[in-house]
């Protein structure tokens, strides 16, 4: 039971840090169109400052994820970013094409069989 806990801990974790990911990129999406958004350069360095705080969040979540998980179980999970960057993208208005589509469920995919692989190799049945 607490093997299936700290596994559950450890995917709601790396899916936090998927977030934190899509989150940064959404920022720094909005900071390269300043100008045309009316953004003060304050504003600016304030919202870089803030990419900086998140990713040194990201990184203690990492940290801590990776002690108490197998970098084998938790890093094929981080691939979760492709599709959620793909999702953001269209919830923007952007029109993907079908090479970036294709890409993102070969990665998908590849993460999927990855994750597969490992859960069969360590049931001990």
């Amino acid at each position: 039971m607490k093997r299936a806990k700290q596994a559950a801990v450890g995917l709601f974790l790396v899916v936090a840090i998927v977030g934190l990911n899509v989150a940064v990129a959404i920022i720094l999406s909005w900071l390269a169109e300043w100008r045309s958004l009316g953004l003060a350069p304050t504003v600016v360095l304030l919202g870089l400052l803030g990419v900086i705080v998140i990713h040194g969040c990201r990184f203690g979540v990492w940290w801590w994820v990776h002690r108490r998980m197998d970098l084998s179980r938790s890093a094929p999970l981080t691939a979760m970013f492709f599709p959620a960057i793909l999702l953001t993208e269209i919830a923007r208005g952007g029109n993907p094409s079908w090479a970036q589509i294709g890409g993102v469920l070969l990665i998908t995919v590849g993460a999927a069989w990855a994750t597969a692989i490992q859960e069969t190799r360590s049931d001990p049945t």
